[in-house]
């Protein structure tokens, strides 16, 4: 999933014209989670092993 289309997906046609918000990336960061668990079938972390203790793969930003 490209960024681009990834921005549009979020912003609509504003995503030309201004910078994403905080809440906007944290939807990016949501949306990819979601696109990666439904391809795999199941939860995605960082590591790969889909372990509790691992970092989650998109985290809020800071």
């Amino acid at each position: 999933m490209g960024q681009t289309a990834l921005s549009l997906y979020v912003t609509g046609d504003d995503a030309y014209e201004r910078t994403v918000t905080l809440d906007e990336i944290q939807t990016m960061c949501d949306t990819i989670r979601l696109a990666l668990e439904a391809a795999s079938g199941g939860p995605i972390m960082a590591g790969g092993i889909n372990s509790a203790s691992d970092p989650p793969l998109c985290s809020s930003p800071r």
